[in-house]
Formats: C-alpha cells, structure tokens, sequence
C-alpha cells in the first residue's frame, strides 16, 4: 500500500530551509524509500503526545509525522536535540 506524503505548512517554512542539500536529499530519500511504503515498520511511535505521533531516525535528524488513512503528514524535521520541543508547544 502505498502512502501520499504531505507536508505541514511550519514544516514547509521553517525546517526545510535550514538544512543543507546533503541532509535533505537524505531525509527526502528516507521519506520516499521508508514512509511511503510502510510508515509503521521503519518509524517509532511517540508515546504521551495523545495523537498518532511517529518518528523516524535518519541519523542525528528526525522526521516527525503523523498517519491517517492512506496519508503521512509530515509535521516536523529536526534535529535529535531540539526536535521533540515542538511537542511541548503544540
């Protein structure tokens, strides 16, 4: 089964900008190899968020993103450091 990937408009704005071409080719790769496959077999479901929160390791980086029906929303990119604090403010 095969997923359509969206993006979040922050996620779009903010966190695609700063990262350099190397590390996005390699997150957009992981994205279309891993998550539009099989979303639930290569990501780590985020317990306490209260939602269907799902992350995703590419290295030091992580995706954040949540599935519905036949869809992944890509809510967050990250570093590991800093990139679970979104959750704090949502």
């Amino acid at each position: 089964m095969s997923f359509e990937i969206l993006y979040d408009r922050n996620c779009l704005e903010k966190d695609i900008h700063r990262l350099d071409k190397p590390t996005l080719k390699r997150i957009k790769s992981t994205i279309e190899e891993r998550l539009s496959i099989a979303p639930t077999d290569f990501g780590k479901p985020l317990r306490y968020t209260g939602e269907n929160l799902w992350s995703l390791r590419v290295g030091d980086w992580r995706i954040i993103y949540k599935i519905t029906e036949n869809q992944i929303w890509i809510l967050k990119i990250g570093h590991r450091r800093e990139v679970y604090n979104f959750l704090l403010t949502k």
